[in-house]
């Protein structure tokens, strides 16, 4: 027979860990975070309850004190996300008709035999590292509440998706503007992953008459991240308005990043084209290269080149020149055209130029030719925009 020592009952609500999306949030006393992502996976491959935890699952005798009893349940099966509450260690008294450990052996004309216990007074042990069972009443709320979760955690990311979607819908153009003397291709095709991710272009005229073009790629992907895009958008444009060049845009909106959204990070291009003479500045922060292509074949543009936006607190970003002649295309892009797991960058760069030189025709058949025979893998956003001089 066993009872529960007097007082161990606890009070309230139980300690409890929500892992949702990933993140782990401790309430309560609990044992610490790392241990807590140990144990209860532990627990529930192990059947989702115990009340004796470090008697039924080896290595985890320093949590004896605050979870000898775990209850978890999985929200959401397959991503990780759990429910899960903790017991302390409850000692628990057992009483026995005679000391158990009193029976020796004795040896005699026949050999060994076990020698009875010559006292069945009552005899009680206190057995340490068990916790006050979980009744069935609890297993069955534990499973009821995780449905709840799940189902709102399911509502939620659709509510966020339909969000997303609509705000990278502001984000994208509707249609390319027509401007004379330049013609203008872009393609945008999202993650099929996530419903939203971080990529955006624009086309901006300035008051000079010259044409600025903006690929840009915020890290992350949802909700958040088509936010920080909205921002560095509508920011850069006001910097580029004030038409002093792709290097001073870029100088001011990590300076705008570093000020008011620190944490995040950004890469992006910025290139403008004087329609009639066919010069072109270009400022790189922290981008892939644009692909130049004229008579004298494909190159990656390397100059212009500075540290992503949002990595330093100050940063100063050069600034190249160069001419796009009649004829002449230049290509920006995101990583999702030539990113592949597995796969140095440079080999996808290689083949994003080699696929540039192959392709002929207006600036959105390049693009969509160029997205076509580089055939990415839907992992990523993939944002395009080519233009040419006319």
């Amino acid at each position: 027979c066993s009872r529960w020592s007097s007082g161990a009952s606890p009070t309230g609500s139980p300690p409890a860990a929500v892992r949702l999306g990933g993140r782990l949030r401790l309430l309560g006393r609990t044992p610490p975070a790392d241990r807590v992502a140990a144990a209860v996976p532990a627990v529930l491959r192990a059947g989702g309850a115990t009340d004796r935890l470090t008697r039924d699952l080896p290595g985890f005798d320093d949590l004896a004190d605050d979870a000898s009893g775990v209850l978890a349940v999985e929200v959401g099966g397959g991503r990780g996300d759990f429910l899960a509450w903790f017991r302390p260690e409850t000692p628990r008294e057992v009483t026995w008709g005679g000391d158990p450990y009193a029976s020796k052996l004795t040896a005699d004309a026949g050999g060994l035999r076990l020698s009875p216990r010559r006292s069945f007074a009552r005899w009680t042990e206190t057995v340490r590292g068990t916790a006050r069972p979980w009744r069935e009443h609890e297993l069955a709320a534990a499973r009821t509440l995780a449905g709840h979760v799940a189902a709102a955690v399911l509502a939620r990311a659709g509510e966020d998706d339909r969000l997303s979607a609509a705000l990278q819908r502001t984000l994208l153009l509707e249609e390319l503007p027509k401007l004379p003397g330049v013609a203008l291709g872009a393609r945008y095709r999202p993650s099929a992953e996530d419903v939203v991710g971080g990529d955006w272009y624009d086309l901006v005229p300035l008051p000079s008459g010259r044409l600025a073009v903006v690929l840009g790629d915020v890290a992350g992907h949802g909700l958040s991240a088509a936010a920080v895009t909205a921002q560095l958008r509508h920011a850069l444009r006001a910097s580029l308005l004030r038409d002093e060049g792709p290097a001073a845009a870029l100088t001011a909106l990590n300076q705008l990043v570093a000020a008011l959204l620190p944490g995040e990070m950004a890469t992006a291009v910025v290139v403008q084209l004087d329609p009639a003479t066919g010069e072109l500045a270009l400022a790189n922060a922290g981008h892939l290269p644009a692909v130049h292509t004229g008579e004298a074949g494909s190159r990656l543009v390397t100059d212009g080149r500075g540290p992503a936006l949002g990595l330093l607190d100050a940063a100063e970003y050069p600034q190249a020149a160069l001419r796009l002649d009649p004829g002449d295309r230049l290509l920006l892009y995101s990583d999702g055209l030539v990113e592949r797991r597995g796969q140095d960058l440079l080999i996808g760069l290689e083949a994003l130029r080699t696929a540039v030189s192959a392709v002929a025709g207006t600036p959105q058949e390049v693009v969509d030719g160029v997205v076509a025979a580089l055939d990415p893998p839907g992992t990523d956003d993939v944002t395009v925009v080519g233009l040419a001089r006319l």
